[in-house]
C-alpha cells in the first residue's frame, strides 16, 4: 500500500488498516515506512491474519505529477485453514478432522507508477511477481509457486489520511485468480 513516491529522508510513515485477505478472511494490519534517503525507502508490514514483511523502494522517475519506483520485498507468515474430508482415529478411539493450513515464505519484485492530480490526491498500479514457497502444517508436502499481482490504489491526503488499494492474483499452480481490497489510515512524523 505505497504510491512510487518515497517518503521524505527521516521521516517515519505509519500506518493501521484493515481487508480482506486472498480467501477473503479479514485481515487486520499495522506498519511501517522510513525515509533512508531522497529516492530509496523501506517499509514493513504486521498482519495479523496474513503475511507479515518488509520492502525497500528506490524511486527513479520524479516528475511534478508522475513517479515511477522498483521494489524487492520479503514476506512470511501462515494462511489458510480448512478441514479436509480425512478423518483420524487416535489411540483413545476419538475422531478428530485433519486440518490444512499452510506456512508461506515469499519473495517479490515490483516496479509502482503513481500519478498525483495535485499533492493530496495519487492512484498507483504495482504489478508484482511472487515466487512462493509453501509448507503445509500437517503434511509434508512442500511446493512453489509463482503469483502473478496487479495492484491498483489511492491515496488521499499528505501528513495523514487514508489509502484504499484493490489486488487481484493468478497463481500458476493453482491455476486460479483471487482478489484482495485493504483500506488504511495513515500519518507522518518527522
Amino acid at each position: 500500500m505505497q504510491t512510487a513516491r518515497t517518503i521524505e529522508p527521516g521521516t517515519i510513515q505509519y500506518s493501521a488498516g484493515v481487508g480482506t485477505s486472498a480467501n477473503f478472511a479479514p485481515n487486520i494490519n499495522i506498519g511501517g515506512a522510513l525515509g533512508l534517503t531522497e529516492k530509496f525507502d523501506i517499509s514493513g508490514r504486521i498482519s495479523l491474519f496474513g503475511l507479515s514483511g518488509i520492502t525497500g523502494k528506490y524511486q527513479f522517475v520524479n516528475q511534478e505529477k508522475f513517479a515511477m519506483a522498483a521494489g524487492l520485498g520479503v514476506a512470511a507468515g501462515g494462511i489458510g485453514s480448512e478441514e479436509k474430508n480425512d478423518t483420524t482415529i487416535t489411540t483413545d478411539n476419538t475422531k478428530t478432522k485433519d486440518i490444512a493450513a499452510e506456512n508461506v515464505a515469499d519473495i517479490f519484485i515490483f516496479p509502482i507508477l503513481s500519478y498525483d492530480f495535485d499533492p493530496s490526491f495519487s492512484i498507483y498500479t504495482s504489478p508484482r511477481i511472487i515466487f512462493r514457497q509453501h509448507k503445509e502444517y500437517n503434511e509434508k508436502n512442500n511446493y512453489r509457486d509463482t503469483l502473478y499481482k496487479v495492484n491498483l490504489g489511492a491515496k488521499v491526503g499528505t501528513n495523514s489520511g487514508v489509502i484504499v488499494e484493490a489486488a487481484a492474483t493468478r497463481s500458476e499452480r493453482l491455476d486460479s485468480i483471487f482478489g484482495e481490497f485493504d483500506i488504511a489510515y495513515f500519518w507522518k512524523t518527522p
